[in-house]
This record gives C-alpha cells, sequence and structure tokens, in this order.
C-alpha cells in the first residue's frame, strides 16, 4: 500500500518588527512545499520526505534572499520476528543571496542500524556516515510496566547563520540517559545530556512532568544548562515553563454544552551573560560580557468552553504593577514584552 500528501503554503509579512528606531520596515514573501510518501510491503516500508521554502527578506533597505532543500528517506526492512535493518538518509542544502553574493551550504547524512524490538527492551546499534567518517549511534530503552529507562546516542548536523550573514554546518554528538514514567494521569521524565561540538562540550539537565485530570492539567518542563564549567557561550543557563489548565469536568458541567475554565502559563529564563539575543544582528546571537540576568513572564486567562468555542480574556504579562516588562534582548533599541490584555474567540476543530 501508498500513501501520498503534498503541501503548499504562501506567506506574506509586512509587520514592523518592535524596534524603536526609524526605517525599522520589514516584509517578507515566502514560498513552501512538501511531499511525503509511505510505501509498505510485507517486510519493507519506505518513508519520503522532500521539501523546500523560498523566502524574500526586505528589511531596513537590505534585500536577501533564501532557498532551502530537503531530502529526507528512511526504509526499514524485516529480517526476522524481532530484528529490522533501518537507513536514513537526509540532505539538506541552503542559499544565500545577498547583494549578488550567492552562499550556499550542503550536507547529507547516511545513518545504518539494526534494531532489537522485544517486549521490555529495544535495542539498536550503528553508525552515522558524514564525509566520509563513521560516527557510532545507539538507541536503548528499557521497559517495566510503566516504568523505562533509555540510552540515545545520535550525530545530527545543524544549518546556522553567523555574523557574516552565511550559512554555518554545525555537527554534534548528542548523549542523553533517561528515566521516565508513562502513566494514564502522569506522565514524568528526567533527562541527562551532554552534547559535543566544535572541540567543546556541555552537559545539561531536563525535567518534564504532565499531569492529566477530569478537571485539572499541569505541564512543567525544567532545563539546566552549562553544569560542566568548561563550557563557553551559551546563552541560557536555566528555564522553567509551567502551563496550567483548570476546567471543572465534573458534576453538571461534565454533560452540559459550556465549561468555565481558568489557565495560567509561566516562563522564566536565566540567561547566562555570555552569549545575548539579538534578533537583527545576523546570527541572532552575539556576545557579551554581562553578569547573568533573568527573565519572568506569566500569562493569565479566563473564559468558556462552548461547544467547541474558546471565548476568554487574556492577560500577556500579567502584572499588579502597569510598568512590568519583560526583556530578553540585549539590543536597547528593540522593544520588551508590556502587559497587554484582550478578549479572544477561537473556533476549535476536533478530529
Amino acid at each position: 500500500s501508498t500513501s501520498i500528501q503534498e503541501a503548499t503554503l504562501y506567506h506574506y509579512e509586512d509587520f514592523t518588527l518592535p524596534l524603536n528606531f526609524e526605517n525599522a520596515s520589514r516584509k517578507v514573501e515566502s514560498f513552501h512545499g512538501g511531499l511525503n510518501f509511505t510505501t509498505n510491503w510485507r517486510k519493507l516500508v519506505l518513508k519520503g520526505l522532500n521539501a523546500y521554502q523560498f523566502t524574500y527578506v526586505n528589511q531596513a533597505s537590505s534585500k536577501v534572499s533564501y532557498l532551502s532543500l530537503w531530502n529526507f528517506i528512511s526504509g526499514r526492512y524485516k529480517i526476522l520476528e524481532k530484528y529490522s535493518f533501518l537507513i536514513d538518509y537526509e540532505y539538506k542544502k541552503h542559499f544565500i543571496e545577498k547583494e549578488e553574493d550567492l552562499f550556499n551550504t550542503p550536507y547529507q547524512i547516511v545513518d545504518l542500524k539494526l534494531e532489537y524490538s522485544g517486549n521490555s527492551m529495544v535495542a539498536g546499534f550503528g553508525g552515522a556516515v558524514f564525509e566520509s567518517s563513521l560516527i557510532p549511534i545507539i538507541d536503548l530503552l528499557l521497559k517495566k510496566k510503566k516504568y523505562y529507562i533509555s540510552f540515545i546516542r545520535k550525530f545530527d548536523v545543524f544549518l546556522i547563520k553567523n555574523q557574516y550573514s552565511q550559512t554555518d554546518a554545525l555537527e554534534l554528538i548528542d548523549n542523553s540517559f533517561v528515566f521516565g514514567y508513562d502513566g494514564l494521569k502522569h506522565k514524568s521524565k528526567i533527562e541527562l545530556f551532554n552534547v559535543d561540538y566544535k572541540n567543546e562540550s556541555t552537559s545539561g539537565l531536563r525535567f518534564y512532568s504532565d499531569i492529566e485530570l477530569k478537571w485539572l492539567n499541569i505541564e512543567q518542563k525544567i532545563g539546566f544548562f552549562n553544569l560542566n564549567t568548561n563550557a563557553l557561550n551559551k546563552p541560557l543557563d536555566y528555564y522553567s515553563t509551567t502551563s496550567l489548565f483548570f476546567s471543572p469536568n465534573v458534576w453538571f458541567w461534565e454533560d452540559s454544552r459550556y465549561q468555565p475554565f481558568v489557565g495560567a502559563q509561566s516562563v522564566y529564563i536565566k540567561h547566562s551573560g555570555d552569549l545575548g539575543l539579538d534578533p537583527i544582528y545576523p546570527s541572532v546571537f552575539r556576545e557579551i560580557s554581562l553578569e547573568p540576568y533573568a527573565s519572568n513572564l506569566l500569562n493569565l486567562e479566563i473564559g468558556l468552553l462552548v461547544n467547541q468555542f474558546k471565548l476568554s480574556y487574556k492577560w500577556i504579562n500579567f502584572s499588579f504593577s502597569d510598568n512590568s516588562i519583560v526583556q530578553n534582548s540585549i539590543n536597547e533599541f528593540f522593544l520588551p514584552v508590556i502587559p497587554i490584555r484582550h478578549f479572544e474567540i477561537i473556533w476549535q476543530f476536533w478530529n
């Protein structure tokens, strides 16, 4: 059997970034397209994704064109009942045209892996082929009832902009160890990771928890970075996001056409002071030398859920003081997030 999906998107944006100086105009026009297919034979499954994105940006009298091409193909061949051979091919090329200069950065990766899949264990061992080099990769998952532990070692390449408005291919090896719990009403995991790149190394710790009850949903994400002291030029030391949604889906509200609700979201970020966020800088992140600083954004929402409609009143950057601001950018001309209040209606589409 074979399934094919095709998608296209056109996007036009005439929006000025929140900058506090003249000639801050910005116009963006972009074209997107993709083709996704899946072919399933008895022992062989093939999947593919081909996509492109062309973007034209006219900002502050500077005109730049970007073109990105993706090609991803994966195959799984079942050798025996519990053994499979996997191959993943990834190719990407990024073009930048600026002031009659053309730059392009390509890369391609081939992952080869032999996988064992049992009731309580999934194990995959192989290698990633990149520029005539073979990098070992590992996927290991052990499960016992609702608990699991996993170890993953993977190789990846990211395309990032540098300070000269060109693109660099960043190679990295990500090693992570995860201990988790997967229940019906509660899911949580703790992840210890280490990332090696550019002859440097950084370690961190992430925590995730999600509690889903009939009347309450709480999601918590916490991350610690730069745990090793030799890590340099990392933008964040710590972050924490909390999302709370309270709606009494009990008693007579359980069968009612409407339900009242209260929602809250908190985003706390501890910046390192070594690498700052500057949205108008070519590489977005700029090296600085500041004391660590923090920002905390709190949003509140109250309203009604009415037959696939959500009617609510929102406070963005909620504070008891009208002078409260949230500033994450180090650019002195970039305006901060100020308190905003508005009423909104959302039509929710459910499957």
